[in-house]
């Protein structure tokens, strides 16, 4: 078991169109330091999200297994300004079913280049862009 007194860094992925096709991101922590995944999704929405097939989502993994740590999560419809949209947000951290819902293996193994993927909006009406993020507690 890794020991969590670590520093929480928040990627932050700005200014990213959701619509079209799906964008890919490599992020990669502190050297020979193991991670654990906090939180992820949407700071804040500049362009409304929708999509008649899907909304935009995001997604945690690694290379080979794109969702290892964080689920395909679906930001839904949002609003401009609709504020943060998060597995953290949107589901209470005592749920029973709060962890299985959004985080598939939360433990990074150090060394590990993460992948985030930005899944487009699908659709009639797809739309949507924001900032979006990534938090990793990197062990000390």
């Amino acid at each position: 078991m890794i020991p969590w007194t670590g520093k929480l860094k928040r990627y932050q992925i700005n200014n990213i169109t959701a619509t079209g096709s799906n964008t890919t991101y490599y992020l990669k922590g502190p050297l020979d330091k193991a991670g654990r995944l906090w939180d992820y999704g949407v700071q804040s929405v500049t362009t409304a999200f929708a999509g008649a097939t899907n909304t935009p989502q995001i997604e945690v993994g690694k290379v080979g297994t794109l969702a290892a740590y964080g689920v395909a999560y679906d930001l839904k419809t949002q609003a401009v300004a609709a504020g943060s949209k998060s597995p953290r947000t949107d589901l209470h951290t005592d749920d029973a079913t709060w962890r299985s819902a959004a985080f598939v293996d939360v433990d990074i193994p150090k060394n590990t280049v993460v992948v985030v993927t930005i899944i487009a909006a699908t659709g009639g009406g797809a739309a949507g862009a924001g900032d979006f993020f990534v938090e990793i507690l990197w062990q000390d």
